[in-house]
C-alpha cells in the first residue's frame, strides 16, 4: 500500500553564508585550521520534509536523495515513510508496529515489524523479500543495516540471556543468515559498507560504569578499533574502511592504521556519519543556545546548518553530500525530518532536470492561493514551486512555471540530477 500525502511543502531554500570563524590546526582531517561557517555549502539548500507533532526515528538518505524514516505515536503506532521524487509516501499501515527503516541505492528498504500490542521478537523485513530475512535470528529492538547488494546485519538478542546480543549477517546472494560473533557481551548498532565490512559497538554492562569497544569485521576477521576502556558508541564506516564514532563527546576516526580526533578544539560532538568522499556529519553542542546543531565537515570547512531552531542533529549522509537529520525541540521529543539537498531549478519538482507534465501535477498539489502558505513555511516538495519567493504557490507562480516548461526530451542547461 502506498498512500501519497499531498500538500508537502518546504521552507529554507538557499541560506547565505553569514558567519565564519576558525579553530586551531589539529581539528578535522587536514593540516590547516578548520573554518566554521553558519550556512550551507554552495549549491545546496536546507528544507523541512515534515512539520508534524510526532516522534521520528533517525532518517536515512540514499544516493537517489530518497529519505526513509518512521513516525511513532504513543506505544502502538509506528509507520514507515519515504520522501522520493518530491513526494512523501506512507509505506505501511497501522495494523503493525513498523520502525527503524534503512535504505540503499536500489531503493530497497529494511526495517523491523512487531505485532500490536508490541511484543518480541520482531521480524526483520525487506522490500525485496516476500517474508522475514532474519532466519533463526529475529530482533528485539533497534535496527538492521543494509548495503547496496542487499546484505544486512543486526544485533540478535540471545534468548534467555538478558543483555546478551550477537551480530547476525544476512548474505543476500547466498540467501543465508549466520551469527558472526559469539563473545557473550552486548553487540549492537551495526553499520555495513558495500565491501561487506561492518562496524558495531560491543557493550560490557558487567562492569560499572559500563564500557564499550568499537569493533570492525572484514572477511571473518574481527578488529577492536577503540580502547575498550571508555564509553564509545554510534559507529559508522564508508567503503574505504574508515570507521568513525563518538567517544566522550569527541568524534574519532580510524583509517586502519591510526586514530584521529576529528573534533579536537571544535566542541562537544556526537552521532557521526561519514560518506565515501570523507564528508562527516555530526551533532555539535551549542553552548549559547543549549541545543545540538546539525553540522557538516567538508574538507577544512565545518558548516553549521540552518535547523529552524530545532535540536538533535542525528542523521545520515549520502555520497552526493546531502544530509537528512532529525530535529526536535528536545532530544527524544516530537521531531521533524530536515534535509540538506542540492539546489534544483524552480519548477523541476522531482529534480530530474526536466520541467514537464509530472512537475505540473506536483505544482497543482502544492497550490495554496495568494498569501496563504502553511504555518512555518512550505515543506520540501513545494519550495521549488514558489517561483517568486513569497512563501506561497499561487497564480503568479503558475505563470512563471508555464514560462519554464520545456519541450519533450529537453533538459535544463547546467542541471545535475
Amino acid at each position: 500500500m502506498h498512500a501519497r500525502i499531498g500538500m508537502i511543502a518546504s521552507f529554507a531554500g538557499c541560506v547565505l553564508l553569514t558567519f565564519a570563524a576558525t579553530v586551531p590546526a589539529g581539528a578535522g582531517l587536514g593540516d590547516g585550521p578548520i573554518k566554521i561557517v553558519d550556512g550551507v555549502p554552495p549549491g545546496f539548500e536546507v528544507v523541512r520534509v515534515t512539520n508534524e507533532p510526532v516522534r521520528s526515528t533517525i532518517p536515512v538518505i540514499n544516493d537517489l536523495s530518497e529519505v526513509v524514516w518512521a513516525t511513532r505515536i504513543g506505544d502502538t503506532i509506528s509507520d514507515i515513510y519515504r520522501f522520493s521524487n518530491g513526494l512523501v509516501e506512507k509505506l505501511t499501515d497501522d495494523t503493525t508496529f513498523d520502525a527503524w527503516p534503512t535504505t540503499n541505492n536500489a531503493s530497497e528498504i529494511v526495517w523491523i515489524r512487531c505485532p500490536i500490542p508490541v511484543a518480541v521478537p520482531c521480524d526483520i523485513l525487506a522490500t525485496y523479500s516476500e517474508g522475514p530475512i532474519h532466519g533463526d535470528f529475529p530482533l528485539l529492538s533497534g535496527h538492521a543495516a543494509i548495503n547496496n547488494a542487499g546484505d544486512a546485519v543486526w544485533g540478535y538478542p540471545i534468548p534467555g540471556e538478558d543483555g546478551h546480543k550477537e551480530i547476525a549477517l544476512f548474505r543476500r546472494s547466498e540467501g543465508t543468515v549466520e551469527m558472526v560473533t559469539n563473545v557473550g557481551l552486548n553487540n549492537q548498532q551495526p553499520r555495513m559498507n558495500d565491501q561487506r565490512q561492518f562496524t558495531w559497538t560491543r557493550f560490557n554492562f558487567d562492569v560499572s560504569p559500563w564500557e564499550s569497544t568499537i569493533m570492525f569485521w572484514s572477511d571473518g576477521q574481527v578488529t577492536p578499533v577503540s580502547s575498550g576502556t571508555s564509553q564509545a558508541q554510534g559507529p559508522d564506516l564508508n567503503d574505504r574502511g574508515q570507521v568513525i564514532w563518538g567517544e566522550g563527546l569527541e568524534i574519532l576516526l580510524w583509517d586502519g592504521l591510526k586514530t584521529t580526533n576529528v573534533t579536537e578544539n571544535i566542541g562537544a560532538a556526537s552521532s557521526p556519519r561519514i560518506n565515501n568522499a570523507g564528508d562527516i556529519h555530526f551533532g555539535l553542542w551549542n553552548t549559547e543556545l543549549g541545543k545540538w546543531d546539525a553540522v557538516l565537515l567538508r574538507g577544512e570547512t565545518l558548516y553549521r546548518l540552518p535547523d529552524f531552531g530545532l535540536s538533535d542533529g542525528q542523521g545520515s549522509l549520502n555520497d552526493r553530500g546531502e544530509l537528512a537529520w532529525r530535529g526536535g525541540l528536545d532530544p527524544g521529543a516530537d521531531s521533524n525530518v530536515v534535509l540538506l539537498r542540492r539546489v534544483a531549478p524552480k519548477g523541476d519538482m522531482n529534480h530530474d532536470c526536466h520541467v514537464d507534465r509530472i512537475d505540473a501535477r506536483m505544482m497543482q498539489i502544492c497550490h495554496t492561493g495568494p498569501d496563504t502558505g502553511p504555518p512555518g513555511g512550505l515543506l520540501a516538495q513545494c519550495t521549488r514551486a514558489d517561483f517568486d519567493g513569497d512563501s506561497d504557490v499561487d497564480v503568479s507562480d503558475f505563470e512563471l512555471f508555464l514560462d519554464a516548461q520545456l519541450g519533450p526530451g529537453m533538459t535544463i542547461d547546467d542541471c545535475e540530477p
